[in-house]
């Protein structure tokens, strides 16, 4: 089974179509996981957070015919997380990416690439599809894994292949779309929307021209 992963911070838009969702199409065994637990670590309201998972799960669907299930469904997650923080030295803490960023920080942010490595490791898959922007996140689950075998004697946790896509979608301002960066644009977008995006492209060139 190919695990791939999708967080309901936000829809669904054209930069995860094409490093996400367009590369896994033509695999037959993929197991779709909406991460809607890391959404909670944005401070999201969660009226907001409800309808995200609505509107994903229809457009997941539209894509794909296979096994699809949230992540705030599987108990054992949370109990995979508490036994990961156990075994976390908290001076690593600094090699977070997310440190770097906002003056404001929730322990849930802070520990959102260890939540990840849970996600990976209750699911069980033998492969695990990720972007080109996850690749801290999978060393730091390695070192995770081999120090819970270490600590266990055995291999408790099994050897996972990931499969990087390489392929980024940039926006109008030049980075890459993303939910964080506030520079998507929902993939079923009505005329007005995709109407409206395309300007800010056209906008974002003239200034360009003008300096």
């Amino acid at each position: 089974m190919i695990l791939l992963g999708i967080n309901s911070s936000g829809l669904i838009h054209y930069g995860n179509y094409i490093s996400i969702i367009k590369p896994v199409m033509y695999y037959n065994l993929k197991r779709i996981f909406l991460a809607d637990m890391h959404s909670l670590s944005k401070r999201i309201l969660t009226f907001k957070i409800i309808k995200n998972k609505i509107i994903i799960s229809l457009v997941v669907l539209s894509f794909f015919k296979n096994i699809y299930y949230y992540q705030s469904i599987n108990k054992n997650i949370l109990k995979l997380f508490w036994l990961i923080l156990c075994f976390y030295n908290k001076n690593k803490s600094k090699f977070f990416h997310s440190l770097n960023k906002k003056k404001f920080l929730s322990f849930g942010k802070l520990c959102y690439p260890l939540l990840m490595c849970s996600d990976i490791i209750s699911t069980n898959n033998k492969f695990i599809f990720v972007g080109i922007d996850q690749l801290q996140h999978i060393e730091l689950y390695k070192k995770i894994k081999n120090k819970i075998n270490f600590f266990f004697g055995f291999n408790i946790i099994k050897k996972n292949i990931f499969i990087v896509n390489n392929k980024i979608l940039y926006s109008y301002n030049k980075k890459k779309m993303s939910k964080t960066n506030k520079n998507s644009l929902f993939i079923f977008s009505n005329f007005k929307e995709i109407n409206f995006f395309i300007n800010k492209f056209k906008n974002t060139q003239k200034k360009k021209n003008q300096y």
